[in-house]
This record gives C-alpha cells, structure tokens and sequence, in this order.
C-alpha cells in the first residue's frame, strides 16, 4: 500500500512539473481561450468588393467591468485588408449594406445615446450618423428595397 502510495504521489509530482510544457504543446490555455476573438456575423457588400463583420472581443480580466464580449464593426476587401469602422468600448449590431455599397447601416447605442440607436456610416471613410433614434432600444429594422425607408422595431418606452 505504502508503495503506491509513494508512486501516485511521484506521478502527481511529475505531472506538476510537466505541466507547462503539456499544455503548451496541448492546445490553448485557458488565458488564451478567455482572449478568443470570433467573427458573429458577415456580410458582403452588393457590389462584391467588400465584408462587413462583426467581431466578438471579450473584456479584459481585471481591467473591464464584468458583462459580455463588445462586438466592433469591422470591414474587408476582397484582397484581404481589414480596417475597424466601430471599435472599442461599443456594442455594434444589425449590420446590412445599403443597397448602392456605399454605406452600412448598423444599431448601437454610442456615447451620449439614451437608446439604442439607427446608424450610417460611408465605406470610403466619414463619421457615424445617426438616422432613426426613439424613445426605446430599436431591436430590428426592416428597410424597404430601395433603400431609402427604415421601419424599426421597438418595444414601447
């Protein structure tokens, strides 16, 4: 009994000190699985020649307050360049193109916002404007398919 004793505890130690070089070789830790980026949702422009993605980023352990992964507006071209449009401390959501590709159209509720509000924002650079806001979170919008009318869904305030 002694003797396994004294073996288990031999392997327990061993498998201690082979430790970092087991997960290294292993895959992922867990620092690196809590850091994981993921791309939640892609869209391609109408005219082909870019994706608009939202990129899932969790919060920093010990430096941001709890709560979900922020998600950022991000968009490529179709050679592989990829810029943030919406990044940072923001929770970006509903992203679609128009219909020319001019522009993208997303819901976020930004600095100074009560709501979650309707946003665009050129491609080919321009700040963020806002184009439907009201008194409650706008959860969805249908457009129609020209483009040119939103219909946003809300609850009531």
């Amino acid at each position: 009994m002694r003797r396994t004793i004294s073996r288990a505890a031999g392997l327990l130690l061993l498998l201690a000190l082979a430790w970092p070089a087991l997960a290294a070789n292993a895959g992922l830790t867990l620092e690196q699985i809590a850091k994981t980026r993921a791309v939640t949702r892609a869209e391609i422009s109408p005219d082909g020649r870019h994706v608009a993605y939202v990129l899932s980023v969790p919060r920093e352990v010990g430096v941001d307050d709890d709560g979900p992964a922020r998600t950022e507006l991000h968009v490529a071209t179709r050679e592989g360049a990829s810029r943030g449009f919406i990044t940072g401390k923001v929770n970006v959501g509903g992203v679609e193109w128009l219909p020319d590709s001019r522009a993208l159209a997303y819901l976020a509720k930004r600095e100074g916002d009560d709501t979650r509000t309707l946003y665009r924002i050129p491609v080919d650079g321009g700040e963020s404007v806002a184009i439907a806001k009201l008194k409650s979170d706008i959860s969805a919008v249908s457009r129609s398919p020209d483009g040119r009318r939103v219909k946003p869904l809300a609850s009531e305030p």
